[in-house]
């Protein structure tokens, strides 16, 4: 049992953490329901390289999850320092999330 608490997890683990992350981020606000999809869907994905090969191309091209901006014109509720907030968090955790499938290739 002590040797579990310290266990390094694993790449695909890390992954799947980052995810958990953002999808909880993406679901808090409306209108975003394909990339919540899209990342629930990744969430099964066990093959590492499969999995990381899925996230990378999602950073790419215009309307790519790397253009998700939570803000009051895109339809989020908040106040302007919340919604700050809430991308500072989305970012870091979309940033985790490439570097982890960077450390694959």
């Amino acid at each position: 049992m002590f040797k579990d608490l310290f266990r390094r997890k694993s790449r695909v683990e890390r992954i799947h953490d980052e995810l958990k992350v953002l999808i909880g981020l993406i679901e808090s606000s409306e209108g975003r329901e394909f990339w919540a999809s899209q990342l629930r869907s990744l969430k099964k994905v066990t093959n590492e390289t499969q999995l990381c090969h899925g996230i990378q191309t999602m950073y790419g091209g215009m309307g790519s999850f790397n253009d998700i901006v939570f803000h009051k014109l895109n339809g989020d509720t908040g106040t302007e320092e919340e919604l700050n907030l809430l991308n500072e968090r989305f970012c870091h955790h979309k940033s985790r999330l490439y570097g982890f499938t960077q450390k694959h290739t």
